[in-house]
């Protein structure tokens, strides 16, 4: 007797583990050719700037009007896309400064486009990504490696007021 409970129990948990990994995110070929991936970390020339990183996807032909670029999962954090022409969408990663100068106001009412994450939804290397898009109604994640990375952007500091 014990042993046919242990059974249908052990059977529950696979049936179970089976039944939650059939509804786990569904990670696939992008379908469109990609011409290049890249990064670039900025730095801004005053005090209270922050710094970023811009992140690029540059497809070889058009972007079909059938793919969403939705969301980018890069270095712990998460950015919207923009598309910014028929074959580059980009992800904005802003930092702010850490300085207690920012935090002059504690009602602001607009949302950083960037979340950083202290629970990550992907473990991933730093030159790894995950692109979610949106395609027939349906939400797929692509799997970035090997993203080149640019020359940091120094921007100027602002001239001395006389």
């Amino acid at each position: 007797m014990k042993h046919l409970i242990k059974g249908n129990f052990y059977f529950a948990v696979v049936l179970c583990m089976s039944f939650c990994a059939t509804k786990k995110q569904k990670t696939v070929a992008f379908p469109q050719e990609i011409e290049s991936i890249y990064f670039q970390k900025w730095i801004g020339g005053q005090e209270l700037t922050g710094s970023g990183t811009n992140f690029f996807i540059k497809f070889k032909k058009p972007l079909s009007s059938e793919i969403i670029p939705q969301k980018i999962y890069f270095q712990n954090q998460v950015a919207v896309c923009q598309k910014l022409n028929d074959t580059v969408i980009a992800a904005y990663f802003y930092q702010k400064s850490n300085k207690k100068e920012l935090l002059l106001n504690n009602n602001i009412s607009n949302k950083d486009q960037t979340a950083s994450s202290k629970n990550p939804k992907y473990t991933l290397l730093p030159n790894e990504a995950v692109l979610e898009y949106t395609t027939k109604k349906q939400n797929l994640f692509y799997k970035i490696v090997g993203i080149e990375e640019k020359e940091l952007i120094a921007y100027p500091s602002a001239r001395p007021r006389n």
